[in-house]
């Protein structure tokens, strides 16, 4: 990304959530004693107190997780990111009392403020947190040294053993090499992702990209069992890079959140069949819709029910009507393109036929896109997911 604006690519690199400088980042698993489980722990460490920003499920269900972490983070700082891969963490002022006891012990063994932990928890609703487990956790993970370990790709594991996912990229701000990493997952237990970035940025700053990408990505990118409580993304900045501290929406405001919109379009597309190998990657993208919000449910909810009830006009139709925002059947076209070839399932009022061969061709390619343009207005939306083959 030169200053002119021209270079705008990412580049991939490795390392993860350790590309950025300032990170370190380890796993432990252990026996749980309590409900003779096999426990996994990572832990994402910063050099000291960073930026940071997160964002987890809303409602009066959201999990003790991610209450505390929002609460942690009223600062607009933190320094150690830990992500459990277990029972999942559920709501309740005793769950709360919990999750707060068991940032105290992290605190105590890592020599660092509880306010500066953000908790993130990921696996299976129901059951009670053991405060002693994460004890026995953190003692191995001190006394062992790990912390010194640039092992992003262990915390990947520690969060989906199946299908461990990391990625980072490297970009330029003005003259300035800068870096993103992070570690995700998607699947019926939670939707999680870990970012970290070198980029000097103020918190104020940070949350507003992250709000920024998370609303255009990851809450865009549905699962069969729905949201959970404990779902999160959260990012953390070291600051040392070299670029100008990013203070206000300037041109380097633009440039770190079109880097940070990149890496998370990436990441929303192998989110979207993390761990499905009969699943193809499925984006649906509305435009012409009277405002954002329109185009977002429209594509959110046709993806979403196409996801469950299989692949049709007649669903299309269905979510499209399902939004609270009048459609006029007249103008509404729907596509699909794959392979750059284009077709059209409906316009003008009325459906079009495919022979058997022509929806073999569709189902056969790697990634379908469908298009859905209501000609009401300037606002589109992209949603990400996985698509089974056809019977």
């Amino acid at each position: 990304m030169r200053k002119n604006g021209v270079n705008r690519e990412l580049t991939g690199i490795s390392g993860g959530v350790c590309a950025p400088s300032g990170f370190t980042a380890c796993a432990v698993q252990f026996e749980n004693l309590k409900n003779k489980k096999t426990e996994n722990v990572g832990f994402i460490f910063g050099k000291r107190r960073f930026p940071s920003a997160y964002l987890g499920a809303q409602g009066a269900n959201a999990s003790a997780c991610v209450k505390i972490s929002e609460k942690h983070l009223e600062s607009g700082n933190a320094s150690t990111i830990i992500v459990h891969n277990g029972l999942a963490i559920a709501q309740g002022a005793e769950e709360d009392k919990a999750v707060e006891t068991i940032c105290r012990a992290g605190a105590k063994y890592f020599n660092i403020d509880r306010n500066d932990i953000i908790f993130a928890s990921i696996g299976a609703l129901g059951g009670k947190t053991f405060v002693e487990a994460f004890e026995q956790a953190f003692k191995d993970c001190a006394h062992k040294k790990l912390p010194v370990k640039k092992d992003s790709f262990a915390v990947a594991t520690a969060i989906n053993k199946n299908a461990p996912r990391e990625v980072a990229f490297s970009f330029n701000i003005g003259d300035w090499i800068c870096k993103i990493g992070a570690v995700f997952t998607n699947g019926e237990e939670g939707k999680l992702c870990l970012l970290t970035t070198d980029v000097k940025i103020s918190s104020k700053m940070l949350k507003k990209a992250l709000s920024h990408v998370a609303n255009e990505y990851f809450y865009m990118t549905p699962t069969k069992c729905g949201d959970n409580p404990h779902d999160c993304i959260c990012i953390t900045a070291s600051e040392e890079a070299q670029n100008w501290r990013i203070e206000d929406e300037n041109a380097d405001y633009d440039k770190f959140v079109y880097a940070l919109a990149s890496v998370m379009d990436i990441i929303c597309r192998q989110m979207a069949t993390q761990g499905k190998v009969e699943e193809k990657l499925c984006l649906c993208k509305v435009i012409g819709a009277k405002s954002k919000r329109s185009a977002r449910q429209t594509a959110f909810s046709t993806l979403s029910l196409l996801r469950n009830s299989g692949f049709s006009v007649q669903n299309i139709l269905r979510a499209v009507l399902s939004v609270d925002e009048m459609v006029n059947l007249e103008k509404l076209s729907v596509s699909v393109v794959v392979e750059d070839r284009t077709f059209v399932l409906y316009e003008d009022g009325a459906s079009f036929s495919f022979i058997e061969s022509t929806i073999n061709q569709i189902f056969q390619a790697e990634k379908i896109e469908i298009l859905i343009n209501l000609q009401l207005g300037n606002y589109s939306a992209t949603a990400f997911g996985g698509l089974a083959d056809k019977e």
